[in-house]
């Protein structure tokens, strides 16, 4: 089965026809009265929905057709929010042309930080004759759209051979903590590799090993009880040069069993015998304060020299 997804994460909306808004242009001289993105009745207008998938920032892009060297703009809000004029500076006139930007200065980006789910989108016209054909709102600050900006909409299926998965596979079902590890090939220019959990990043990693709950020296694991039971997606995106590819995969969280059962000797309980227990032993060396110290492994009522002998035999194990 081929599953298609977005290279850079883009959420189009595509004014099919130009929505009626294309060329539903003002009559000249007739005057439109805004206060901010408020629309007077007779101002050409369309609101519509997008579906975000992925919680992000997003530029947004907008191809725009200016009738003269004048006519240039369109306001944007979303959820009736701030106010866009995007565009607003000279360009060729009579050909679709790509606008990040806003009040006619080219350094003003607009981007926006959406969460993962259905937004409001409002267009409104501010000059007339002004044709708008597609907004994109693309999650790579890199991806400049060419054409009909399908370059920041590439598809590719899943399991791309740049990536791969150590330690999860697709659809296992999964309690307690497990590890997912990232390994990039053929990827110049390397970057970071980013794990999110049904659209919200978990982890941002650029130091090997690359791993869904931390790296350095280890692979840390991820403690599936932050999740609910269920079926939840797991997005790996790499980052080398100035793009991006992803991965991903479908888990399903079980923690409905009984509670695992670790190594006495395993005092932070994260499956393995480590420095870091060894760290919280001797941090209570010595202790007679409390019989039920977890760091007290024979139970013997004092953390001595005994409890490191037996911490030791477990190690790593």
């Amino acid at each position: 089965m081929r599953t298609e997804r977005l290279k850079n994460p883009v959420v189009g909306l595509v004014l099919a026809l130009g929505l009626a808004l294309a060329y539903l242009a003002m009559k000249p001289n007739e005057t439109v009265v805004h206060a901010g993105c408020s629309v007077s009745s007779n101002t050409p207008s369309i609101t519509t929905n997008i579906t975000v998938t992925e919680n992000d920032t997003y530029t947004v892009w907008a191809r725009i057709k200016a009738p003269n060297n004048t006519a240039n703009s369109f306001n944007l809000d979303i959820e009736n929010g701030t106010c866009h004029k995007m565009g607003d500076k000279k360009i060729t006139a009579n050909k679709w042309t790509w606008v990040n930007y806003q009040n006619g200065d080219p350094s003003k980006i607009v981007r926006k930080t959406l969460k993962a789910k259905a937004h409001t989108v409002r267009l409104s016209m501010t000059e007339a004759g002004v044709g708008i054909d597609k907004v994109l709102f693309v999650a790579d600050p890199n991806c400049v759209p060419v054409g009909l900006g399908d370059n920041c909409n590439e598809t590719l299926p899943d399991g791309d051979p740049s990536i791969i998965l150590n330690g999860l596979s697709d659809n296992q079902v999964v309690s307690g903590k497990f590890s997912l590890e990232a390994v990039a090939q053929n990827t110049p220019n390397f970057k970071s590799f980013n794990f999110f959990i049904d659209g919200v990043l978990i982890n941002k990693d650029s130091t090997a090993p690359y791993c869904l709950g931390g790296g350095g020296n280890n692979c840390a694991k991820y403690d599936s009880t932050k999740l609910s039971n269920g079926t939840h997606t797991i997005r790996i995106k790499l980052v080398y040069g100035s793009t991006n590819t992803d991965r991903k995969i479908t888990i399903n969280v079980d923690n409905s069993g009984p509670d695992p059962v670790y190594d006495k000797a395993d005092i932070n309980r994260d499956g393995k015998v480590s420095i870091l227990d060894l760290s919280y032993l001797l941090s209570r060396w010595n202790n007679r304060d409390n019989a039920a110290d977890d760091a007290d492994l024979n139970d013997d009522g004092v953390v001595n020299i005994y409890d490191l002998s037996f911490m030791l035999s477990r190690w790593s194990k």
